[in-house]
């Protein structure tokens, strides 16, 4: 038979775990979106917590509701009588509040999951930023009335405890309201921005000194002195951070072996500091490690961004090369053009899908790239010449957190417009690596030169 009394303790010590977890975890959710941290820490406290936070609130809520049962019915029958005491509707609050913490988590815990690929999107992660509000001031709520409710179990009351339980309460929810809309404010620069499509930007070249991580080593490299490998893509002084391997090669600082194989395109790496098998993470200004797939020969190099090659199975390099091939062969069988079989659109108001989209050249980032050298954002440009939609492109110098940005990003498609903290992205590969899996990365589309993928996917999130 079970003990009630053990589970009765182990629900309340579950109660203030889930306090600390949940207030931790909320909190750490909104310095990621706001602050100028290391998001990669961060974002790993987050996911971790979130996990934490299911596994203790699962436990919770099957003890609270299905081990020991609230009396609904007589104490709504004696709320309706008018015979309900102080004691009776502290006890209803704190259930309420619970049940809201259910669904407000819930759709947390599922939208979070689901950004990160574990469940299909399930639901649009804009829910994610709106149903933090109703978990945190029910949690508020929730831990008010448990609060209230040990202190009269170990008799400790009178209105002194209830006047400091209240505003306890009051500048708690006051905190999670003022929070959550200073995060929706975002960062202001929707005014600062100014349409410059058409002109050359200026100030892009890399003149900062760079540093990238190699296993446990770390290198510093002056720009100035690296060549591209790639010339019949990057202009002069321009470089990618493969380019940064040969130049610190070349000067005999690691040992590097690597050949460029036409079947994909790219530069493949034999050998690094006499070890096979090396991949990489890739993060400008503001950003945070994530899984990639992308040819690092064809990843642009910019100034304040963190690189790091690290060893992996075998498996991986030759996931990545052979969708490499795949897009190699695409290209050959369209005689040269990029045919993209797939390219879909969803904002806050359409739905739009387009098949064998062929994308031409529009020459965006002639500071960057030679001429007729093709990026994600000109699929955009090449549905907006086809008539089938309508966009507009705007140059960010920077974006909260990110202070070196120098980029177009897609504004507008349709009667969508960015605001606040909500906008397009999109991610560009091969299904099998779809979302976080190493498709989306934060790479801006007008940097990002795409061979024949697979499918472009441009949508709208809140964050």
């Amino acid at each position: 038979m079970v003990n009630t009394k053990l589970l009765v303790s182990l629900n309340r010590a579950a109660s203030w775990i889930l306090t600390l977890i949940s207030t931790v975890m909320l909190s750490t959710g909104y310095i990621i979106t706001r602050l100028p941290v290391d998001r990669s820490l961060f974002n790993l406290i987050h996911t971790n917590l979130c996990y934490l936070f299911t596994v203790v609130f699962i436990i919770h809520f099957y003890i609270s509701v299905f081990v020991i049962r609230y009396p609904w019915k007589r104490t709504l029958e004696n709320l309706l009588r008018g015979n309900a005491g102080k004691w009776t509707l502290i006890k209803l609050t704190q259930r309420v509040s619970a049940w809201a913490i259910v669904l407000g988590a819930g759709v947390l815990i599922i939208t979070g999951l689901g950004w990160y690929g574990l469940l299909w999107r399930t639901i649009p992660f804009v829910q994610h930023r709106v149903y933090d509000l109703l978990a945190g001031v029910s949690i508020v709520i929730h831990v008010s009335m448990g609060a209230k409710s040990a202190f009269t179990r170990i008799q400790i009351g009178g209105q002194s405890v209830n006047i400091l339980l209240i505003l306890f309460a009051v500048i708690l929810i006051a905190v999670v309201l003022y929070a959550d809309s200073y995060i929706l404010k975002g960062s202001g620069n929707n005014k600062e921005a100014t349409v410059i499509v058409g002109e050359t930007p200026n100030g892009t070249l890399p003149v900062l000194e760079g540093r990238i991580m190699i296993g446990d080593e770390s290198y510093r490299f002056n720009p100035k002195e690296v060549n591209t490998s790639r010339p019949e893509i990057f202009k002069r002084g321009y470089f990618s951070i493969f380019d940064v391997l040969i130049h610190l090669g070349e000067r005999e600082v690691i040992e590097l072996e690597y050949h460029f194989d036409e079947s994909m395109n790219t530069h493949i790496i034999d050998s690094l500091q006499q070890v096979q098998y090396w991949w990489y993470y890739a993060y400008y200004s503001g950003g945070w490690v994530e899984q990639n797939a992308f040819r690092p020969d064809l990843y642009p190099w910019k100034d304040g961004m963190n690189v790091e090659f690290y060893k992996v199975r075998k498996g991986i390099i030759d996931e990545r090369e052979r969708i490499w091939r795949m897009e190699v062969n695409r290209t050959r069988e369209n005689e040269g053009k990029i045919i993209i079989p797939l390219v879909k659109l969803e904002g806050k108001s359409f739905n739009l899908k387009f098949e064998d989209v062929e994308v031409t050249a529009h020459n965006l980032r002639l500071d960057v790239f030679m001429k007729d050298t093709i990026t994600a954002i000109d699929v955009i440009q090449t549905l907006g010449d086809k008539g089938l939609i309508d966009y507009e492109l705007m140059w960010y110098e920077e974006i909260g957190t990110a202070r070196i940005v120098k980029n177009y990003w897609v504004e507008s498609i349709n009667e969508d417009a960015n605001f606040g903290r909500c906008g397009f992205v999109y991610e560009v590969g091969d299904t099998l690596l779809e979302g976080f899996n190493g498709n989306h990365i934060h790479l801006p589309s007008d940097i990002r030169v795409i061979n024949s993928p697979e499918y472009v996917y441009y949508f709208w999130i809140c964050i």
